[in-house]
Formats: C-alpha cells, structure tokens, sequence
C-alpha cells in the first residue's frame, strides 16, 4: 500500500510541476513575444487590407496556442489531481489529524475553480476574441477587428493575474501534497 501512495503522489507531483512550468513558459515567452514582435514592427502580406498594428496579430498567432496548451494540460493535470486526491482520501489512515486533510481540500477547491474560471472563461473568451480580431484583420474589416481588439484589451488585465493566482495555487498545493504524504508515510511506516 506504501508503494501505490508513494507512485500516488509522484504522479501528481509530476502533473502538478509540469502544469507550473507551462504556466511559467508561457508567461516568460508571452512577456519576450510580445515587446518584440512590437519593436519589430512587421507587415502581414495576409493581413494587407489591415492599417493597424500588425505586430498584435503576430504576437497573438505565436502566443495563442502556447495560452490553449497550457489551458489543456492544465485540465489534464487538473483531472491527474483529482484522480489522485479522491484515491488519497480513500485511503488517508485515521489519526493523521484534520489539518492536512482540510489544508489540501481547501486548496484543491481553490485549484479547481480558478482553473475552471480560467481556462473554460477567461482564456477561451480571449482566444475567440483573437480570432475574431484576426478574422476582421485579414478581411480588412477595420471596425470588426478593432472592436474584437477593444474587447480583447478589457479581458488582459484580469488575465495576468489570473495566472499568477493559478500557479500560486499549483506550487501551494504541491507543496502541501508532497508534505501530507511524507507525514502519511512516516506514519504508516510504523504499520509495515
């Protein structure tokens, strides 16, 4: 049984980590991206019938499926996670008190709704938008494409936050993960 909580936990771990990491990544080549496809200043011969920045429709066509995959893989993760929790309630021996039980609750609820908020609000409503932006772009529909764009810019300032929420959850929650579980084993220990 040791062995299975053990494989357990680093599974989740593992999910866990990967799902901080993209989160990360896409944050660092968001925060590179951006500024220099700007500085850049490039011209889209797809997008000719567009007078706007043409930069914002680079930057968004490298960066919108980095933001979809960490959306995903986050889910999957998320979904590891639960998989895991559920197994680990199911097996958590009693006089390990109520502290960890409740810590890692608490945080996986959090976990869960801000992932959910996030990835099925925040990032597909943001995607469509710069779909919609883009589509306007190439069209040459100057008023789609910027009220798109108009839209777009509202939702940013909420998404970047929401990210950094969502990764302290992620470490919080691994940490408190990869802790319960040393202080089940060293308990559990005594029964082998």
């Amino acid at each position: 049984m040791r062995t299975t909580r053990i494989i357990l936990e680093t599974i989740n771990a593992l999910a866990l980590g990967i799902w901080a990491g993209m989160l990360v990544f896409v944050g660092i080549a968001a925060a590179l991206t951006f500024p220099m496809m700007k500085e850049l200043d490039p011209t889209l011969p797809a997008y000719a019938l567009y007078e706007g920045q043409h930069w914002r429709i680079a930057a968004g066509s490298v960066m919108n499926p980095l933001f979809s995959a960490v959306g995903t893989i986050g889910m999957v993760a998320l979904f590891i996670a639960a998989a895991v929790f559920a197994l680990r309630i199911v097996t958590w021996k009693r006089g390990i008190g109520w502290f960890p039980i409740v810590t890692r609750t608490v945080l996986f609820i959090g976990l869960c709704f801000v992932q959910c908020v996030t990835h099925f609000g925040l990032w597909r409503q943001m995607d469509q938008l710069f779909r919609m932006f883009s589509q306007g772009a190439q069209e040459g529909d100057v008023y789609f494409a910027e009220d798109a764009l108009a839209k777009f810019n509202l939702l940013h300032p909420i998404a970047t936050p929401m990210m950094s929420v969502l990764l302290f959850l992620i470490v919080a929650y691994l940490i408190v993960s990869l802790l319960t579980s040393f202080r089940i084993r060293t308990n559990d220990e005594a029964d082998v």
